[in-house]
């Protein structure tokens, strides 16, 4: 919460619904004095709450964030493309 002229500040966070037209309807209940009222209103989608999935690849698949040396990884990484760029030749 945060002082603006003597009246408290809020930040709220409301779940709310998206109707089939487009449009965002809010009723926010506030104790404030009837009058005017600065508004910021940040819209993002909700965060997917299922299953997450395994966003690693190629050498990191299977291997926890504590098990990777950057080092050892940026070998390997260069280790396959020296082999790839021999290919090419």
């Amino acid at each position: 919460m945060t002082f603006v002229f003597g009246k408290i500040m809020k930040t709220l966070k409301i779940h709310s619904e998206i109707g089939t037209d487009g449009m965002l309807r809010l009723e926010v209940p506030t104790d404030l004095d009837p009058g005017p009222a600065e508004v910021t209103v940040v819209v993002q989608p909700e965060v997917f709450s299922g299953t997450p999935t395994n966003t690693r690849s190629g050498l990191f698949v299977g291997k926890s964030s504590e098990s990777i040396n950057p080092d050892v990884a940026i070998g390997e990484l260069n280790t396959q493309w020296q082999a790839k760029l021999e290919d090419l030749h």
